[in-house]
This record gives C-alpha cells, structure tokens and sequence, in this order.
C-alpha cells in the first residue's frame, strides 16, 4: 500500500503528516510526504547555484522554508515507525495546489491521500477555497482529511465504514476492508443508520400516524438495514472476524451524518470512511451531502472514497 501525504508545514499540515505516517506504520505501507511550491522541481534541485538577484533570493527563500518542512516530516515519519520519504512538488503554470497534489498521487500510485483542514463551514468553504475541499471533490481516489488536535493513536487499528447501499458505499467498503486487512490487529466496523426517524419528522408524525404506514416504514427500514449488512458482511468476508457488522435507528430525527458521528465516538474509531457521490462543491453546498456534512461534523479523521476510485481493490 503506498499513502501520500501533503504538509505546508502549519499545524493542520503537522496533523496530516503525524496521522499517515502513523497509518503507514501500521499497515506497514510506503509513505510520501510532498510540499508544493511554485519553483519547479528542476529549478529547486538547482540549489544556490543561479546567479545573485532578486528573483535567486525569493527562490533560495523557498527552498530553505520547504527543505525546512520536509525534513521535519522526514523525522516525524521515521520516531512513528513509517517507511518515509519526502519530495518537493511544483507547481506547474501555477496550477492550483490541489490539482498538483492529485497529480503527484496520480504519478506515484497512492492509494490514499492524506491532508489537513482546519475546518470551517461549508458554505466558506465552498467560498474562499480550501485545499483539502477542492481535493475530495477532483480526486479519483481517497482522500483522508484530518483536523488538527483529534488526539488520533499513534497506531491507528479501528475503522468505521459508513454504508446506505449505494455504489460510493460500496467503493467505501472495499476500501476500508482493504486497509483493515493490512494492519495486523486492525478492526472494521460497518455502520448503517435509519432515517426513518428524520424522515417522519419531516413529512410529519400526525399525517405518517394517521395514514396507519409507520408499522410498514418500519418493517422496509429492517429489511433495507439487512440487505446493506449482508452485502457488507459478502464484502470484509476475508476479514473473518475482524469485523462488526452494526444497524443504528436512532429514536430521534436524527441527520444520518450525526449519527455516523456518534457511533465513531463510541467505537473509539481512529477512522471514519464514507463514500464521496463526487457531485461539485456547489451542489454539495445546496443539496446537501452526508460525506460533506461527516467531514464537518467530525474532529475524527474521514476519508472520502469517490464512487470510481482509480485504484482497484
């Protein structure tokens, strides 16, 4: 397995670092870790050797602050375990940060992402522009976000897999299966929530009371619960028992993505994995998507799968 992870050395870059270099260790994966810079990768092997000027300056400038950046993810990788190395990414005809990013990961093969956010809310988000949001939304395959401060083990071992059935699921699944595997005590928990609750209330409770079809709902609700979990439990097979198959119906209108929260902080998760449906950031912001509002929700890091992820399982 092989992980990329990208740092601009601030503490959500830290963040992203520390987490996949822990994740490397335990899936004893091959980890690299980039920063991007707006010299290409020619001009910044060149070292001091241009000529005096004011451009040699600002670019020797670049080169000491990202040589500076590396080298300390270089030891954060080595004190956890991982497998590490570092590179310098440029920009290429200032090509936007996360497009460099995905292509880097694209050259080397990942099978995963790795990068910080500091939150904020979705609609500033979708606003002013955010590395990691313009990544889960252009890459073709997972991207884990990880905000700064979430106390994550040094080893993470417990993965939640969210799942409603549908094919951003299903890549999410066999994702999760996947890097579960390859961590030798790993665990993977697979979650499926109702929405019955939230559904009701939205229509209304009076009106689904009187129509006498709440017994009905209820009854498809399971059925729907077991079809998702036995597709599941088809899926981690191999995993044997490592995993822990779980249906959550919440008593209260409850949002699906609240709910996959509450049960990764009852898990004890150190991730959470859910499906990216990979609409734009501006639908995502006006209809609303349950791996946005995860990502929002959680101080845990989530990956996000997208629903044709360009590494097979």
């Amino acid at each position: 397995m092989k992980i990329l992870a990208a740092t601009d050395g601030s503490r959500t870059g830290d963040a992203a670092v520390r987490f996949a270099a822990g994740l490397a260790a335990s899936c004893r994966a091959r980890l690299l870790v980039i920063t991007v810079g707006s010299l290409s990768a020619s001009r910044f092997r060149r070292g001091a050797r241009l000529a005096r000027g004011l451009p040699s300056r600002l670019e020797e400038a670049e080169r000491l602050w990202a040589g500076k950046i590396l080298q300390g993810a270089l030891r954060e990788g080595k004190r956890l375990g991982a497998a590490v190395r570092c590179a310098y990414a440029g920009t290429g005809r200032l090509e936007p940060i996360a497009e460099t990013i995905t292509r880097r990961a694209d050259r080397e093969g990942a099978d995963v992402i790795v990068v910080g956010s500091g939150g904020g809310t979705q609609l500033s988000r979708w606003a002013l522009g955010s590395i990691a949001h313009r990544l889960v939304h252009i890459a073709r395959r997972p991207v884990a976000v990880v905000r700064p401060g979430t106390g994550t083990k040094r080893h993470p071992a417990r993965i939640l897999a969210a799942t409603d059935g549908s094919k951003p699921a299903r890549e999410a699944i066999r994702f999760a299966a996947r890097l579960a595997a390859a961590i030798p005590r790993g665990r993977l928990i697979v979650l499926t929530v109702s929405t019955l609750a939230a559904d009701v209330a939205l229509t209304g409770a009076g009106l689904v009371g009187a129509l006498g079809v709440l017994p009905e709902l209820d009854r498809a609700e399971r059925k729907a619960a077991e079809r998702i979990l036995g597709e599941a439990a088809r899926q981690t097979r191999a995993l044997s028992r490592r995993v822990q198959l779980v249906s959550r119906k919440p008593r209260r209108a409850t949002s699906a993505a609240e709910a996959v929260v509450r049960e990764a902080a009852l898990q004890g998760a150190d991730l959470i994995v859910i499906g990216n449906a990979g609409r734009s950031a501006f639908n995502d912001m006006m209809l609303g998507s349950v791996a946005q509002r995860v990502l929002g929700h959680s101080r845990r890091p989530v990956a996000l799968v997208p629903a044709r992820s360009s590494r097979k399982p």
